[in-house]
């Protein structure tokens, strides 16, 4: 018997068909377009044309109307949060579950699908992938200029990507010529330029990139941060 026949005989669920609605909306893996969503839209406007005939008297159409305006000139605007931003703020708390590799089934089927021993941080937006995930990784882009690192023992933070000294992140003024060149990688850590509590980057670079004289001396400890 296959493992999908026999599933059914030891758990109390019946086999059910996809996509799924949660909301009338279909839950799919790729990008919604109107005609999924076309149920739901319907359903409120009905709903708010129906309150607005049976419930809305002429003297609460006037208070909205005082709300409204009262609202636009203390809040510039209808006090309707920006679903843009809305968005990327609650993908930013996925964004930390990936980054500190919270104990959860998804976080670890993220690290095994998508991640492969690789960090969220270095993961490139390819056109392949799934709408879902090119979200997060959209996201992850504007998310990861606001996280600063405390290096600790230098082995959380990536040298060139992270935010870990108020010049970073180093790959915005550092040309990736430069630090392929004398054998460094994307991948590198801050404790992998450091040797003996010196920055191990070539000594030319100080006068190429002036900026770099500005970063102290590195200090690791053995906590990692």
């Amino acid at each position: 018997m296959a493992i999908r026949e026999q599933i059914p005989t030891m758990l109390p669920f019946d086999e059910g068909v996809l996509p799924v609605r949660y909301l009338g909306v279909p839950l799919l893996s790729s990008r919604l377009l109107y005609r999924d969503c076309r149920i739901l839209v319907e359903r409120v406007k009905n709903k708010v044309t129906d309150w607005k005939k049976k419930f809305l008297s002429f003297a609460g159409r006037v208070q909205l109307i005082i709300s409204v305006l009262t609202s636009m000139q203390d809040d510039g605007g209808l006090s309707i949060k920006s679903l843009k931003w809305w968005n990327v703020a609650l993908m930013s708390t996925h964004i930390w579950r990936i980054l500190e590799n919270k104990d959860s089934l998804w976080v670890k089927w993220i690290h095994a699908y998508h991640l492969s021993n690789h960090s969220f941080r270095e993961v490139p937006v390819k056109p392949d992938v799934s709408w879902s995930w090119r979200k997060l990784l959209n996201a992850g882009t504007i998310i990861r200029q606001h996280i600063y690192y405390v290096i600790g023992d230098g082995q959380s933070a990536l040298a060139w990507f992270d935010v870990w000294y108020n010049l970073c992140p180093l790959q915005t003024f550092i040309s990736w010529q430069d630090i392929h060149g004398v054998g460094f990688n994307k991948h590198n850590r801050v404790c992998d330029i450091v040797v003996e509590d010196e920055w191990n980057w070539p000594l030319a670079w100080y006068i190429k990139y002036p900026q770099l004289h500005m970063i102290s001396d590195p200090n690791l400890t053995t906590t990692s941060v």
